[in-house]
C-alpha cells in the first residue's frame, strides 16, 4: 500500500513539473496582471441583472412585457384541471437558500398581540411570526399572489395586504418606459390573520405600494400604481380620489390623510372628499418621497426626499438621480415643510454607493418617526441612519 501511495506521489509531482513548465513556456510578456476595475465592474453587474429580469419577463414575440400577457398566462394556468387539482406528478423538496432573505416591504406588529407579526417579501408572500420574530413561517404558499408589499389592520384586527411592485428602476420596454418588476393582484383581507381572501373589486390594480387606515372612522386607503383610493365598506368597493402612481399613503391620528402621488405630496383633512387635497408646500421637486408623521404629536410630519444631486469628494464629482435631497419637517400637520436635513455627501450617504456612483433612493426610501418622541426621526435606504435636532443626522447602520 505504502509502495502504491508512493507510486501515485511521484505522478501527481511529474504532473504539475510538467504542467508548469509548459504554461511558464506559454505566457507571453503581455500576459501580466492588470487589477479589475472594481466600480466599472459592480456597476456592469446591476446592469446586467436588470437586463437579464427583463429578458426573462418579456414576450418572447413582441420584445416587450405587457400586462394583458401576464394575465393571459394567469389565466391559462388557471384552466389546466391537472394544476387546480394538483395531480401533476411533481415531488418538491427545499434545498435552499435558507440563510438568505428576500426583500422586505411590509411590516405589521397585531394591534391586539405584540408577540404577532407580519412580513410581506415582494416576491415571497406573507410571512407571520409569533413570538416576536424569533421564527417565522409562510401563511399561504398557494395564493393568487405572493407580491406583497404593503399591508394595515383595522380596529377589529382585520388585516389588508396589497400587492404588486410598482416604481421600481431597471425594467425598461423597448420604447423607453418602465415597468413593474412583479405584478400583483389587487388587495386581500384576512379577520383570523390565517385564511387571506382576494377582494374581486381591487383586482384592477397591478401595484399597490402602500396602505393606511384611519383611525377616526376605519376607512382603508390604497396607493396604487392608478392612483389614491379608498375604501369605506371594508374592502367590497374602492372609489378613486386622485390619479397617478402612489407610493406612499400616511394617515396621521387626526385623521389627516398625507399622500405622495407622482411627484408631490398632497394633504386633506378630509380624506374621502376629492376636492379636499391641496398640495404640501416646502417640498422640492423629487424621484421618491417617503412619508413619517409622529404617533406623538400629529402636528409633526416628515419627508425623506430622494432626487437628482451632486455629491462632491475630494478626487470627483458624483451625479446621481436618486440621492438624498433633505430630510424636511413640518409643526403644522403637513400644511408646509422646512428642510433640517440637506443633502447626502461622502461622508452622510445613506441612499447613494459613493464608490459606484449610483443611488437608489426610488428602489429603497423608508421614513418613520419615534413613537414616544416626535423629533427623533428614521431614515432607511441602504443605509439606516436618524436625525434629532440636539445630535443631527447620524448614521447607525450600513448593508
Amino acid at each position: 500500500m505504502k509502495k502504491f501511495n508512493k507510486t501515485i506521489l511521484a505522478g501527481l509531482s511529474l504532473a504539475l513539473v510538467f504542467s508548469g513548465v509548459y504554461y511558464s513556456g506559454n505566457i507571453s510578456a503581455g500576459d501580466d496582471y492588470s487589477p479589475r476595475n472594481k466600480k466599472k465592474e459592480a456597476s456592469e453587474s446591476i446592469d446586467g441583472a436588470f437586463e437579464y429580469a427583463f429578458l426573462l419577463k418579456r414576450n418572447q414575440i413582441t420584445g416587450k412585457i405587457d400586462l394583458g400577457d401576464v394575465i393571459a398566462a394567469r389565466e391559462a394556468l388557471n384552466n389546466q384541471k391537472a394544476y387546480k387539482a394538483g395531480g401533476l406528478p411533481l415531488n418538491w423538496e427545499a434545498t435552499g437558500p435558507d440563510n438568505v432573505g428576500g426583500r422586505t416591504r411590509a411590516i405589521l406588529v397585531d394591534r391586539n398581540n405584540p408577540n404577532i407579526l407580519y412580513a410581506g417579501g415582494v416576491s415571497g408572500g406573507l410571512f407571520k411570526s409569533t413570538n416576536k420574530g424569533a421564527s417565522w413561517f409562510a401563511v399561504n404558499d398557494f395564493q393568487e399572489n405572493l407580491a406583497v408589499v404593503s399591508i394595515c389592520q383595522t380596529s377589529d384586527g382585520t388585516i389588508y395586504y396589497g400587492t404588486g411592485e410598482g416604481g421600481v428602476n431597471g425594467l425598461w420596454q423597448s420604447d423607453g418606459s418602465e415597468f413593474s418588476s412583479i405584478v400583483g393582484e389587487g388587495i386581500f383581507k384576512s379577520t383570523d390573520g390565517v385564511t387571506f381572501t382576494q377582494l374581486p373589486t381591487s383586482k384592477q390594480f397591478s401595484a399597490v405600494s402602500s396602505m393606511a387606515v384611519n383611525p377616526i372612522d376605519q376607512t382603508i386607503y390604497a396607493g396604487t400604481d392608478k392612483g389614491l383610493y379608498y375604501s369605506d365598506d371594508q374592502g367590497a368597493t374602492w372609489k378613486k380620489l386622485r390619479d397617478g402612481n402612489t407610493r406612499d399613503v400616511q394617515i396621521s391620528s387626526n385623521g389627516t390623510v398625507l399622500a405622495y402621488i407622482a411627484s408631490l405630496v398632497w394633504r386633506s383633512t378630509n380624506g374621502k372628499d376629492a376636492n379636499s387635497y391641496v398640495r404640501s408646500e416646502g417640498l422640492p421637486g423629487s424621484a421618491r418621497i417617503s412619508i413619517g408623521i409622529s404617533p406623538q404629536d400629529p402636528n409633526y410630519v416628515y419627508a425623506f426626499v430622494a432626487g437628482s444631486i451632486s455629491i462632491v469628494t475630494a478626487t470627483t464629482t458624483i451625479n446621481v438621480n436618486s440621492g438624498m435631497v433633505g430630510l424636511y419637517q413640518s409643526k403644522d400637520n403637513g400644511v408646509t415643510f422646512t428642510q433640517v436635513v440637506g443633502k447626502e455627501s461622502q461622508f452622510f450617504a445613506i441612499l447613494t454607493h459613493t464608490s459606484l456612483g449610483s443611488s437608489q433612493g426610488t428602489y429603497d426610501l423608508i421614513c418613520a418617526v419615534h413613537p414616544r418622541d416626535k423629533e427623533r426621526v428614521f431614515m432607511g435606504g441602504i443605509g439606516f441612519a436618524e436625525w434629532s435636532p440636539s445630535k443631527g443626522p447620524r448614521i447607525v447602520g450600513n448593508n
